[in-house]
């Protein structure tokens, strides 16, 4: 039987039906389980359905293995997502992505990988070493997997250092279950959003407003207490899709559910301008904000990971 530890994961779960359907008295329900209680499972199922389901009628109920997503599907959503975070400096090999922002944040100053480049692999290798040493810094993919697998196995036996699993989460807009009234969202960043965010903004290079701000549908979202900024987040909407990133919550504000009305605010502020669907990345190891996730309706897209010079 499925349990608390279950929530998140896909799953099949066969129960009985109150009516027969063209003479069927068992049916199977399959998705990702959203609540479990004494008396009901809830699953949402792939067209993002929710469905309720008394315990009493469950017959059998087991985790299955995630759907594996294809290739193109990952191309395209990271594709989305280096929209999302525009770096000031973007140069293009073949399908390698090499990526400057002066240093400021991992996504923007690596090369990421969507397909095969124009020269050989070695040669491409080569070249992402050149251009980062011309800027003064490490070189540095991002290895979506397993789109990337085979780069992947190339800089393994070459000793580039593994870094960091991050996994990249997916909900239909409609499905993300708001814990409270979402915070207020704005077009406009300042020093108080980039403060909690991402600390003195007298110490933030210059291409980091760029990066923040870059694009025509950008919202932060803040919430107050006593005239203090105590959370804050960013969503920007490309190709419908509502990117969601900087979710930050004061120490001294923490376990309030903070964070859950920022995602509340961004993803409504995203709807009303035409996105259909949310994305979040996330660390691995991030236990809190993956148990947020979970509870609001995301489900893991795919993996990708850093490989070091």
């Amino acid at each position: 039987m499925l349990d608390e530890s279950h929530v998140g994961r896909r799953v099949v779960v066969r129960h009985r039906l109150r009516q027969p359907v063209d003479g069927a008295v068992i049916t199977d329900v399959t998705g990702q389980l959203a609540e479990v209680s004494d008396l009901l499972l809830r699953v949402r199922r792939d067209d993002g359905a929710m469905t309720e389901i008394g315990v009493a009628t469950v017959v059998a109920a087991k985790p299955i293995p995630p759907k594996r997503t294809s290739y193109a599907a990952i191309a395209e959503l990271e594709r989305v997502c280096l929209d999302a975070w525009p770096p000031p400096e973007v140069e293009w090999n073949g399908r390698w992505a090499m990526r400057g922002g002066e240093g400021w944040t991992r996504r923007a100053n690596s090369t990421l990988v969507l397909g095969e480049p124009d020269t050989d692999v070695e040669t491409g290798i080569a070249r992402v070493r050149d251009w980062y040493a011309r800027r003064g810094q490490r070189a540095c993919f991002v290895i979506p997997m397993p789109l990337a697998g085979r780069l992947d196995r190339v800089l393994d036996a070459a000793g580039w250092r593994h870094e960091c699993v991050v996994l990249t989460q997916v909900s239909d807009i409609d499905g993300v279950v708001a814990d409270a009234p979402g915070a207020s969202v704005t077009t406009s960043v300042d020093r108080e959003w980039l403060r909690l965010g991402y600390g003195d903004p007298d110490s933030l290079p210059s291409s980091a407003m760029g990066i923040l701000t870059g694009g025509t549908d950008r919202g932060f979202a803040r919430i107050r207490r006593s005239d203090e900024v105590v959370a804050v987040g960013r969503v920007a909407v490309e190709s419908r899709t509502a990117v969601i990133s900087s979710v930050k919550v004061a120490d001294s504000h923490r376990r309030q559910g903070l964070a859950g009305r920022v995602m509340a605010g961004l993803t409504d502020w995203a709807a009303r301008r035409g996105a259909r669907r949310v994305v979040v990345q996330v660390e691995e190891d991030n236990v809190a904000a993956r148990a947020l996730y979970d509870r609001l309706g995301f489900t893991t897209h795919h993996r990708y990971h850093y490989r070091w010079a």
